[in-house]
């Protein structure tokens, strides 16, 4: 399928404690799926454009969880690479009120995305007819696998 625009990136679950709390005085966390590139696809999706999103998620329910919120808004996750082995990034946001700003914790390490091999995604048929690739920084950053695939 030729796309307008297609996305390549980590995207992973955000957990959050409602209401502004903070980590230490919450008993909940909101859930949410987030990255940059997916928040890409999201916006062109809703501005009416045929977007699709490349990853690698844990196949568990946290995997599905999160192509399910891409799929949602319009995303094509058809070219989503599963993976048993590893996991989802997790991060967690918790959300000042001022004059408190937002703290963010990551915990990325092993995450699927990050054990992705050259080879696995066939970039001729993604490209094929697509008229806008997004990648960020952050993507070859991951790790060394992450910097080969993202290599012309």
């Amino acid at each position: 399928m030729a796309y307008d625009v297609v996305t390549f990136g980590e995207v992973m679950l955000r957990l959050s404690p409602p209401d502004f709390q903070r980590f230490e005085q919450t008993d909940s966390y909101d859930a949410h799926a987030g990255g940059a590139e997916m928040n890409v696809a999201v916006a062109c999706s809703r501005l009416g454009l045929d977007s699709a999103y490349v990853t690698k998620l844990g196949d568990n329910s946290i995997g599905h969880f999160i192509r399910n919120k891409a799929r949602e808004h319009g995303v094509d996750t058809s070219n989503v690479l599963w993976d048993p082995e590893n996991r989802c990034g997790v991060y967690f946001v918790e959300f000042g009120a001022a004059p408190r700003t937002n703290r963010v914790i990551y915990d990325r390490k092993h995450s699927a995305i990050s054990k992705i091999q050259t080879g696995e995604v066939n970039w001729d048929e993604v490209f094929d007819g697509t008229k806008l690739f997004h990648t960020s920084g952050i993507t070859p950053a991951l790790s060394e696998s992450c910097a080969d695939v993202t290599s012309p």
